[in-house]
């Protein structure tokens, strides 16, 4: 690495995959002999020349500008356990789970979307089997699918109704499934579940964007933090669990920022010089943030 003076974003995605899996070899070799510890010459070695391969990958990652949408491949094809999450037959099973959903019909309208949405979350109870969550995810998933058709159209203090009261019965899912301790299949769904969330709001976004809708002021600003918010949001487990279409909408989105953000800001020269100014700063503060996780 010493000897190489730039690198693009493929290879430096190959460099920090190779170093990420060595890592991971060297300390389960470490955790399993008992006669290295902390302080011995052995982990003192190690623990150097991480510091100087870090040192490499930080040098090589900042030697150019990197675009939002460099930095965003770069996070997601070098979380940690993604090739080994797409591998698991959890993954697999929630993917046909999800992609079946994609499959079912939607409310045609406003007025029905939102009857139904409320009507399930005010009569939804304590869950005591998983199917009680199941039912739940596949009806809440229609509900949710079938509101952000009409984003523009429905009140503010609706939305932030059924937000909260979304957020207060998965909230409830969340804890009993991280009380559990190793459900790994129950912890996946969930997280793709919030993945799908992400990525779809966004997506209802760039739609809307596209089709030129008129949009109040204040959708305008919900939807410039609703086009950021999977970049933002998604942890390094979250990004294991993404699937490849997620992957790649994110990164469309991600390059596509500016020229979103520009129409959302009214589409002037002073907006597109604001824009490009904002997914540069962010692309920055990914990037910082990136590399800080890494030690």
């Amino acid at each position: 690495m010493k000897q190489t003076d730039k690198a693009d974003i493929d290879e430096l995605t190959k460099i920090t995959n190779d170093w990420l899996e060595l890592e991971d070899s060297v300390y389960t070799t470490m955790d399993r002999d008992t006669t290295v510890k902390i302080n011995s010459k052995v982990a003192e070695d190690y623990f150097r020349v991480a510091d100087s391969i870090h040192h490499e990958i930080t040098r090589l990652t900042t030697s150019e500008d990197r675009s939002l949408r460099d930095v965003i491949s770069l996070k997601i094809n070098t979380a940690r356990g993604r090739n080994k999450m797409i591998e698991s037959k959890e993954y697999k099973d929630a993917i046909t789970y999800f992609n079946k959903l994609d499959e079912t019909p939607l409310y045609g309208t406003p007025k029905a979307a939102l009857n139904a949405y409320v009507n399930l979350l005010n009569s939804t109870k304590k869950f005591h089997k998983l199917k009680d969550v199941s039912d739940f995810m596949t009806k809440e998933d229609i509900c949710f699918r079938s509101l952000i058709q009409f984003l523009p159209d429905i009140p503010q203090n609706t939305l932030k109704y059924i937000t909260d009261k979304t957020g207060e019965i998965f909230g409830q899912v969340y804890n009993t499934v991280t009380g559990e301790g190793t459900d790994n299949r129950k912890m996946i769904f969930l997280t793709m579940r919030f993945n799908r969330r992400m990525v779809l709001n966004a997506l209802a976004c760039e739609k809307d964007i596209n089709a030129k809708r008129r949009l109040s002021r204040e959708t305008r600003a919900n939807y410039r933090w609703m086009l950021i918010q999977p970049m933002m949001t998604l942890d390094n487990y979250s990004l294991t669990c993404l699937s490849n279409d997620q992957a790649e909408q994110i990164l469309r989105i991600a390059d596509k920022l500016p020229e979103y953000i520009c129409y959302l800001d009214g589409n002037t020269k002073e907006a597109k010089k604001d824009a490009d100014k904002l997914t540069d700063l962010l692309s920055k503060y990914f990037l910082r943030s990136y590399l800080k996780s890494l030690v």
